[in-house]
């Protein structure tokens, strides 16, 4: 094997087409069964919401002037509930 700085090399760069032509064929049925679909994420108009990466969820805030305050989160965007969750946690946070 020959690997000489070469960058290119991957785990397949010695594998001649028949054993990636095998390859292909024993790993077709696990593709199949994978979901391929990926939730669709998305962009919340509400202020002070945003979907979060990380931890695959939406955060709601809301903002008291320029602070922000966290108020909650979705694990799938519902506007009516965001409201819910920011009025609630707007009388929570004025009356403490």
């Amino acid at each position: 094997m020959n690997t000489q700085n070469n960058k290119n090399a991957g785990i397949f760069h010695d594998w001649n087409p028949r054993e990636i032509a095998a390859l292909e064929r024993a790993t077709s049925l696990l593709r199949l069964k994978q979901d391929n679909k990926k939730s669709k994420v998305v962009r919340p108009t509400l202020k002070g919401c945003y979907y979060h990466t990380g931890h695959h969820c939406y955060i709601v805030n809301f903002y008291d002037g320029v602070k922000r305050v966290y108020a909650g989160r979705l694990a799938e965007w519902n506007e009516a509930e965001a409201l819910k969750i920011q009025e609630k946690a707007k009388i929570k946070y004025y009356n403490s």
